[in-house]
């Protein structure tokens, strides 16, 4: 018998280790971004904004909050363009831009220094007001070609004012380094990144462990307290439902017993027997009609 119960606890722990990674990867990659519906923005609206200003401090302050700027989990299997810091970067467009800029050339310090020469012309931009000069830096942010590339940085060098000419300069000379030395066939290389314990799932579960399931991203309490508000009215309900079911249930199956074969005991198994058929939610839809009377209508 004790060999018995210790090879289903054995069975339990990587039952519920496959359970907690199948429904922790289904919640990250659930649609919607949680800090933007925190924050109380369309994401229609205010991802256009947000691509726009790389210093968007509210939105990277309740990432932090939220612990989505560490890594997803214990390690990472990329190739050898992907940086192992890319889960920093906020914006998550950016992030997949990034990426795939990164597969592209095949050299993520370069593409590093691009990106930061980039962010350092657009919050010049912002600071001077250059409407131009940002819908043009805005382009930039989904752009993979060379050509393409060049010719937005042509049209950045003609706009703007004289101030602006070192940052142009920086990002162009980026752009070139990154494109004389590209090597894309690092893509083609496995690296494995090993981040240790400070990780979103080693949270999570033990988080989840002790009790603590986080905070909704609607209303922002804690759902611990929606959790077990909720779980006690309804084990009130169902514990009354079951002690009624009972009374019911046992003095009229015993009836049916000593009755068997007649008309009475055919009537209450019809009639169980229909009832049972009825959803519960119909059910208590007309129980309610029926106590509180026109009113409920």
């Amino acid at each position: 018998m004790a060999i018995y119960i210790l090879r289903r606890i054995l069975y339990f722990i990587p039952t519920l280790i496959a359970i907690s990674l199948f429904t922790f990867f289904i919640s990250i990659h659930a649609p919607g971004d949680p800090v933007e519906i925190m924050l109380n923005r369309s994401e229609s609206s205010e991802g256009q904004r947000i691509l726009n200003s790389t210093d968007d401090k509210d939105y990277t302050e309740q990432r932090h909050q939220l612990g989505f700027d560490q890594p997803v989990f214990y390690f990472s299997l990329t190739d050898a363009t992907i940086s192992d810091t890319l889960f920093r970067i906020s914006n998550p467009l950016h992030r997949e831009w990034l990426k795939r800029l990164s597969n592209e050339y095949g050299n993520w310090n370069h593409v590093s220094a691009y990106y930061l020469s980039i962010q350092n012309l657009e919050e010049k931009a912002y600071s001077n007001n250059l409407s131009e000069i940002k819908i043009l830096i805005n382009e930039l942010f989904f752009n993979y070609d060379d050509q393409h590339i060049r010719n937005i940085l042509l049209k950045l060098s003609n706009q703007g004012k004289d101030t602006l000419a070192p940052e142009k300069k920086e990002l162009t000379t980026r752009f070139d380094k990154m494109v004389s030395e590209k090597d894309p066939y690092r893509k083609y290389i496995p690296v494995i990144h090993w981040y240790g314990l400070n990780n979103q799932y080693h949270h999570w579960i033990a988080n989840f462990i002790t009790g603590d399931f986080g905070i909704s991203y609607h209303d922002k309490r804690p759902v611990k307290d929606s959790f077990y508000g909720a779980l006690k009215k309804t084990l009130g309900i169902s514990i009354v439902s079951i002690i009624l079911a009972y009374l019911i249930a046992i003095p009229l199956g015993i009836h049916s017993v000593i009755k068997k074969g007649t008309r009475k005991e055919k009537t209450i198994t019809t009639t169980l027997f229909v009832l049972y058929s009825l959803p519960n939610f119909w059910i208590a839809t007309m129980l309610v009609v029926f106590l509180c009377g026109g009113d409920y209508l």
